[in-house]
């Protein structure tokens, strides 16, 4: 009879700690995992506060205002959902900037644009370092390039631009279509200008000489030199 109990009893405290172990459950609802701690791990969203924002200018693209703000073109993407294009931002949007250790997804690849004109406002656009065609149409003017070289029948090197030359922008009409002659919104290289060719000058004539004062004075003593003849001649009679 002892050993019987002593031996339940045993086997008691060797159940005690597995039941201690599991946690109570209420209505009989299943346990649920806990999410596991993050342990110095970042999600999607940290750190992006908003620290700046900048206004478009004329040339600019998500990518190079990245670049100026030293910030990744994702993170610059991800605090900026207005952007519905990202291939097409106009002068004078603002973009914002975030926290340099914003945590963002990594952007997907852009698809190659299908405009073949501008919705903006510019007429050309002036080369910067850095730039390429396909810089200029894609990204900063978001359009094609084949309708960008449209534009631009001047080009006869693709592959040979400068800085400070200036391309045309095929612009949109109120129909959605480039405008007619859309290779000449702008002027691809400024017009040379000749100054006015100078009138001859007349020239001038020579100024007669003077007669010598000895002249006049020998005119002046003519009628002198007659009034002596006359007087003369008065003696003689």
């Amino acid at each position: 009879m002892h050993t019987s109990f002593y031996s339940f009893l045993s086997l008691g405290l060797l159940l005690l700690p597995t039941v201690l172990a599991s946690p109570p459950t209420k209505n009989g609802d299943k346990n649920v995992s806990k999410p596991p701690a993050r342990n110095g791990t970042s999600t999607i969203g940290d750190n992006c506060d908003i620290v700046k924002v900048v206004e478009v200018e004329s040339g600019d693209s998500m990518a190079s205002i990245s670049d100026k703000e030293k910030v990744k073109i994702g993170q610059t993407i991800f605090v900026n959902p207005q952007v519905k294009n990202v291939r097409l931002i106009n002068p004078g949007d603002k973009i914002n900037i975030p926290n340099k250790a914003c945590v963002a997804p990594e952007p997907e690849p852009l698809a190659e644009p299908t405009a073949v004109c501008s919705t903006g406002k510019d007429k050309t656009y002036t080369v910067i370092a850095g730039d390429n065609l396909n810089i200029i149409a894609k990204e900063k003017i978001g359009i094609t390039l084949p309708s960008f070289l449209a534009a631009n029948p001047q080009i006869e090197d693709p592959d040979k631009i400068e800085v400070g030359q200036v391309f045309n922008i095929p612009l949109c009409g109120p129909d959605g279509k480039p405008i007619q002659g859309g290779g000449n919104n702008g002027t691809t290289t400024p017009p040379a200008t000749t100054k006015p060719s100078k009138k001859p000058k007349k020239e001038k004539k020579p100024k007669e000489d003077k007669k010598p004062k000895d002249d006049k004075e020998d005119e002046e003593d003519k009628p002198k030199a007659k009034l002596v003849r006359s007087r003369r001649s008065r003696i003689l009679y």
